[in-house]
């Protein structure tokens, strides 16, 4: 066996390969995997994948994209992983684990604080994992009077294709004003927008949308989305049809009424956003324009299905202390030191991700608060006070997707 080792230029197209037979084996799904994400699997950048090679054979494999994370201001070093996957001859070996020890071990020598794992199996519990990625699914329903074509001096949409530099670019200055937002560059995104169509017997596809004041006019909001997405491969034709918004910046009315004129203008009943509890603002958009709890579209948390792995807590209290302020930083690295508190459990005190310690009431996530940091039960009041910047907003995986 050679490895866990970073690939080399030449072994990229042979990782990838690998993936297409592990997730891209059902019959209407083709090899895809270096297409959909072109920023992982790169050429110019073999280091992001890691391998265990047998032979003339890539037989396990971990991507890794690294990226900053800006939190309200805050800087902190984050990478997401994803395919983890082993060849089906190879497996119960431990090569996965293998590969993911050493790459962590990497990373953190790297400075990189958090790993964003797409995926919630129990290889990443055993890292120390957590439940990430905890949403909200809203439908933006139809608008039964779609408006895309109104006068120029009112509203305006375009879709964005990859090869639109200028009109790329005023996506990204919106991205970067989202306050909680990855380092993204022009490259980065085109990537994005230009991942090829996948699965569903080739009915899913990637497009951006950009909406303005006006044909000329300022740009407002944009929105990313996949779809039709179906509910089988084989839909029947009386099925709903629904697009999944992949990703979405600047004003949330703005977003809303794209996304509402999209769908009517494009004859599906809707888009469905995963939308995370720090995006309130959206939330109020829903409930404004009349947004129902309901059992078949609901509200509730659910999850995309990913993990956080905290690989330097003491390095990512200090990235945020400024949001947490120096006591409650303090307090908590002091009990981080002490053992009190274990990093899969300050992810979840600092991010909420573990719908566990969100769910009950206040009072009794204080008293474990207070436990957790060694305060006295005369200091109550003060846990409270510490405590009012939680849960911190955190970007979750979803629009990541490895660029």
């Amino acid at each position: 066996m050679d490895g866990p080792r970073s690939a080399r230029a030449s072994e990229v197209m042979e990782a990838a390969d690998l993936a297409n037979r592990v997730f891209r084996l059902a019959a209407h799904l083709g090899p895809t995997m270096h297409l959909e994400f072109p920023r992982l699997f790169c050429k110019e950048h073999p280091e992001q994948l890691w391998i265990v090679r047998e032979g003339e054979r890539v037989v396990s494999l971990v991507g890794a994209f690294r990226r900053d994370l800006y939190l309200q201001g805050c800087k902190t070093s984050t990478a997401a992983l994803g395919a983890v996957c082993t060849d089906p001859a190879y497996r119960s070996q431990g090569l996965a684990g293998l590969i993911l020890r050493s790459l962590a071990l990497h990373l953190t020598q790297q400075g990189v604080r958090v790993l964003i794992i797409s995926g919630d199996r129990p290889l990443y519990r055993r890292m120390g994992g957590v439940r990430s990625g905890l949403v909200h699914w809203v439908t933006v329903p139809a608008s039964p009077t779609p408006t895309l074509a109104a006068a120029e001096d009112r509203w305006w949409v375009e879709e964005v294709r990859p090869e639109q530099t200028e009109r790329l670019a005023e996506v990204l200055r919106l991205y970067e004003q989202e306050p909680v937002r990855f380092e993204r560059s022009l490259e980065d995104l085109r990537g994005f927008v230009g991942a090829l169509p996948h699965g569903f017997d080739g009915t899913r596809y990637r497009r951006l949308w950009l909406a303005r004041q006006g044909r000329s006019g300022p740009a407002r909001a944009y929105l990313t989305t996949d779809g039709p997405s179906w509910p089988a491969a084989s839909p029947a034709v009386d099925e709903p049809i629904y697009w999944q918004a992949r990703e979405w910046g600047g004003d949330r009315a703005a977003v809303w009424r794209l996304a509402a004129e999209l769908a009517g203008g494009h004859g599906v009943n809707g888009i469905r956003f995963p939308v995370s509890s720090i995006d309130r603002d959206l939330l109020n958009q829903a409930r404004r324009h009349g947004f129902t709890v309901a059992a078949t579209d609901s509200t509730a948390w659910a999850s995309w299905g990913g993990t956080f792995v905290g690989l330097n807590p003491q390095g990512l209290l200090g990235d945020l202390q400024p949001l947490l302020g120096e006591e409650l930083a303090g307090h908590l690295l002091t009990a981080v030191t002490a053992g009190r508190i274990t990093p899969p459990v300050l992810l979840a005190i600092l991010f909420g991700q573990e719908a566990g310690w969100w769910t009950g009431s206040r009072a009794a996530w204080l008293a474990q608060l207070r436990e957790l940091l060694g305060m006295r039960e005369e200091e109550r009041g003060r846990v409270e006070t510490l405590a009012s910047p939680l849960p911190l907003p955190w970007m979750w995986g979803n629009t990541l997707n490895y660029v």
